[in-house]
């Protein structure tokens, strides 16, 4: 392939991504929240405890960034910390009554923002888009 072609390939992918992102912030006004608190919120499960290095981990984000985002989200009432009994030197994160009840309320607004990014492309050409980023990312991996 042509680098000319590789240079344009790359340059949309990251500027679909950008879009993508800009678009999903906007969705997320309403709730007032970011879409890294919204990671934080999908990845803790009800009840159920999740380090603060899982927890940045899986959402993808540094460590310093994700303790300032607990510590607002804690402000917030959205979720609560405590040590972990067994490793004092780990902080756990929970879902408050109100982060789960926001988290409910996510839902809907995730599927709708998903099925207006992607409804340009038919089933088949989302698999099929699917499969070719599946393939780069492991490639890039």
């Amino acid at each position: 392939m042509q680098l000319e072609t590789l240079r344009l390939l790359y340059l949309k992918i990251r500027d679909v991504n950008n879009l993508s992102q800009k678009h999903f912030s906007q969705c997320l006004e309403e709730k007032e929240i970011t879409p890294v608190q919204f990671g934080v919120l999908t990845t803790l499960q009800s009840g159920e405890p999740m380090t603060m290095t899982k927890l940045y981990t899986l959402v993808g984000c540094v460590p310093s960034n994700m303790t300032t985002l607990i510590n607002r989200m804690v402000r917030d009432e959205l979720v609560q910390t405590t040590k972990n009994p067994d490793d004092q030197r780990q902080t756990l994160v929970y879902l408050t009554p109100k982060g789960e009840e926001l988290r409910a309320s996510l839902t809907s607004l995730y599927q709708s923002f998903l099925e207006s990014n992607f409804k340009v492309l038919s089933n088949e050409e989302q698999e099929s888009l699917l499969g070719m980023m599946l393939k780069l990312e492991k490639s890039l991996s």
